[in-house]
């Protein structure tokens, strides 16, 4: 006959409780396990906008790029553009003296005539400059004196006189101050009887 042996059970899980940390460490597992995903989430978000940059980037340089050989093939235009520019601003500004100039070389060699004779005739940087020859020391002085008188003229001074007795003449270099409408102008040359050449 068999003898019934009773059952034996063990539980090895522990007994459930409603302990405040049980409840704390229940917490803290569901919040670190939405904190992991967001995490993650602004990580994923964040690989795939850079590659929004990166595209926007590749675009913007190509884009640089196409706008670089538009400029490149302009560049030739802009260059007589501003050519043209510098040389109207030129024609403008000789334009407004250019009554004046010529009036003032007449009004020299009108003063000249019959007592000197003129070798060179040049303005530069508001300052007359004139190499005469004279047979006579009177027929000079008549000359400076008259030049003086000269309204454009503020100032006479003799540079140079160099007596030549072999040609019986006296070569005379002198520098007249002008007025300040003269000054800072570009450089004119000219000779006795001609209009001033202008200079580009």
């Amino acid at each position: 006959m068999t003898k019934n042996t009773p059952s034996l059970s063990i539980n090895l899980a522990k007994k459930k409780s409603n302990t405040t940390t049980d409840a704390v460490l229940h917490w803290a597992v569901t919040v670190g396990r939405f904190l992991v995903i967001f995490t993650e989430t602004i990580a994923l978000a964040a690989f795939l906008y850079r590659f929004v940059l990166d595209r926007q980037v590749v675009d913007l340089n190509d884009r640089i790029k196409g706008k670089q050989t538009l400029l490149g093939s302009l560049s030739n235009q802009e260059k007589t553009y501003r050519l043209l520019q510098n040389k109207i601003a030129f024609i403008k500004e000789q334009d407004i003296y250019s009554q004046k100039y010529p009036a003032l070389f007449e009004e020299v060699i009108s003063v000249g005539q019959g007592k000197v004779t003129f070798d060179d005739l040049t303005i530069s940087e508001g300052q007359l400059r004139l190499e005469i020859a004279t047979p006579a020391v009177s027929s000079l002085n008549s000359f400076v004196t008259d030049l003086r008188n000269v309204d454009a003229i503020v100032d006479v001074s003799i540079d140079r006189i160099e007596n030549r007795t072999s040609a019986a003449t006296i070569v005379v270099t002198i520098s007249a101050e002008l007025t300040e409408e003269f000054s800072g102008k570009e450089d004119l040359e000219t000779q006795p009887g001609q209009r001033p050449a202008i200079s580009q």
